[in-house]
């Protein structure tokens, strides 16, 4: 009986882990719901990619989190770039969270 019940528990895991896996890594985040806002923030903008293939996030610092943006403009694709930002963070399944929470900049400017 406790062989079954693995054997279960193992299949259940590793339909989910292929479902999440089967997935791209940043797919567009708009039409997901809002899990929380976030309004004038204080944030750097990082490459947490290759100058190949840039991969850009916010640091938010005072959330401890890193954030990927699903609209960045291409005017903030700056590494090291200090920003001021507004925008909604969007649900994820627990097997999305590989480097940031999924996020959708609703303003953002250059903190000066």
């Amino acid at each position: 009986m406790r062989i079954l019940i693995a054997i279960l528990l193992l299949t259940g895991i590793i339909v989910s882990f292929k479902k999440a896996t089967d997935k791209p890594i940043s797919p567009k985040a708009a039409h997901r719901k809002i899990i929380a806002s976030l309004r004038e923030q204080e944030g750097i903008v990082r490459n947490i990619g290759s100058k190949e293939n840039p991969i850009y996030m916010i640091r938010y610092d005072d959330g401890y989190m890193n954030l990927l943006p699903d609209n960045l403009p291409s005017s903030f694709k700056k590494d090291s770039l200090p920003v001021i930002f507004s925008g909604d963070m969007k649900e994820m399944s627990p097997m999305e969270d590989e480097m940031g929470q999924y996020f959708v900049v609703n303003a953002i400017s250059v903190l000066k």
